[in-house]
Parts: C-alpha cells; structure tokens; sequence
C-alpha cells in the first residue's frame, strides 16, 4: 500500500470511528470511560508507574480526568501534553486538574508559563495514549497530525510502557488491522471498557 492509499485508508476510518464514538451517546461514553478508568487502576502497570503521561479526555473521546484526580492523589508525578509548535507537543507537571485550560483544537492543556519537555526528557514510566481507533496488533489512527506519534518514537521500546485508551466500538476486530507509515509507533496494551488487551506486534 503506497503512501496515498494509506492516507485514504485512514481517513476513511476515522470517519467510521468518529460515528461509532457519537453513536455511543453521552450517558455510554461516561458509563465506559468510568470502565476503563476501573481497569487501567487495577493493573500491576499502573501501581507500578512513579510518573506518567496521560492526555486530557476531551470531546468525544475516553474522559481520563478520574486517571489524573487518582494519579495525583496516590503521589505520582503527572505530566500532560501541550501544543508548543505547529509540529510538537511538550508535557508539562500539573498537581491539580483545576490548572488545565482551554486552548487549540478545543484540548484542555497547562498553561504556557507551566514550561514543558519534550516527552522523552520527561522520566515517565508510563504513557496513556490517545486514539481514534486501536488494531489488535497496538497501532493506532490518530487525528493525522502526527503529534504523538513525533512525541514517542525518541522513547526506548521497553523502559516506558505505551497504553492506549479507547472504547470497545473503536477497537478493530481480530484479523483487521490498521495501515501503517515508517512513522507509526504502537503501544504494547490497548485498554477498554471490557478490560485490558494484551497486543502483540
């Protein structure tokens, strides 16, 4: 599949799952992102983390603002992703969900005074990631910014963990998969409100 196809490809999948994620309904996306919030404390991985990247739920997509409240109130170190360039997200340390603010693309980030590192300066042990859709193998399809998938190709493959939060109607089916670039990073667990994939690549 050339680079075109692949383009197509993926666009035509976020549209699907931007309409399985509204069909959910406001009352399902609650109900299963409170789910997810449930599986993702429960795991070895998660009270093994001292420090953690989580995006910041907004729209349509998994709500993480009970990850980060029960994050920070157990003493782990949180960093949350700003937009710092046209082509880069830094992450920032935020103690209290109240210091988020509403910026570009409707996202809630730190502000700017905050500072910010590049992701592989920032010591994380763990990272939530974001998608549109998750394939059986951890790839994902994203927004078509690139942003994080810049944000963690620097990280080494096996000391920072890659967890993607998404609910079930926008997990592929086995033997369906996403169509990747050179670019493409996976994670190794995809987490939904039916519990935690273990993927293989």
């Amino acid at each position: 599949m050339d680079d075109v196809e692949t383009r197509e490809r993926k666009d035509a999948m976020r549209r699907e799952a931007l309409a399985r994620r509204t069909s959910l309904g406001s009352a399902g996306r609650a109900a299963a992102s409170a789910a997810i919030a449930e599986h993702v404390q429960a795991s070895s991985w998660w009270s093994r983390a001292r420090t953690l990247s989580a995006f910041v739920g907004v729209r349509d997509e998994p709500d993480t603002s009970a990850l980060l409240r029960h994050a920070l109130h157990n003493g782990k170190r949180v960093v949350v992703p700003r937009i710092a360039s046209r082509n880069q997200l830094v992450f920032a340390d935020i103690t209290d969900v109240a210091q988020l603010q509403p910026s570009t693309f409707g996202l809630l980030e730190p502000p700017a005074d905050r500072g910010g590192t590049p992701l592989v300066d920032a010591a994380v042990d763990l990272v939530l990631v974001p998608g549109l859709l998750f394939d059986r193998g951890g790839h994902r399809v994203g927004y078509g910014r690139g942003y994080y998938d810049r944000a963690l190709q620097p990280l080494p493959p096996t000391d920072v963990l890659r967890v993607g939060l998404v609910f079930a109607a926008c997990l592929q089916p086995v033997g369906e998969s996403v169509p990747r670039g050179p670019n493409d990073v996976a994670v190794q667990h995809v987490v939904t409100e039916h519990g935690v994939h273990n993927v293989g690549h």
